[in-house]
């Protein structure tokens, strides 16, 4: 088990910002605890991440991140969001988690749906 991040390229302002996510909600907290983003930045859609800044994605790297490509960030992504999906227990404790950071929770997670249910009925 693991935490990704990819290269930053995203612009937010005069940041450039990446993609952090974890093969488990618990170590995308942990880790993002060790390089202190607060929960609250916790993105949901498709799968929770978090969009952090160059430096805290090189705090990340040191505290034992992956670097990825951005083809390898989509890989883990598609076999996240599968892995959720058929995860009831899994999907109860990303609800749980964005209740409680603020946030709303992924539409195919707080609906109980799994992936291919989601994109038939908003499609």
């Amino acid at each position: 088990m693991r935490v990704y991040v990819d290269q930053p390229v995203h612009p937010l302002g005069r940041m450039l910002m990446c993609h952090m996510v974890a093969d488990t909600l618990d170590e995308l907290l942990d880790m993002a605890d060790r390089i202190e983003v607060p929960h609250r930045y916790l993105q949901t859609g498709p799968v929770p991440h978090f969009d952090i800044s160059k430096g805290r994605r090189k705090r990340a790297l040191k505290a034992g991140a992956v670097e990825v490509c951005r083809r390898g960030m989509a890989r883990r992504v598609r076999a996240l969001r599968s892995r959720i999906a058929g995860d009831p227990e899994e999907r109860a404790r990303i609800e749980h988690v964005c209740r409680v950071a603020g946030v709303e929770p992924p539409r195919y997670v707080a609906g109980g749906l799994d992936e291919k249910s989601y994109r038939e009925r908003t499609t």
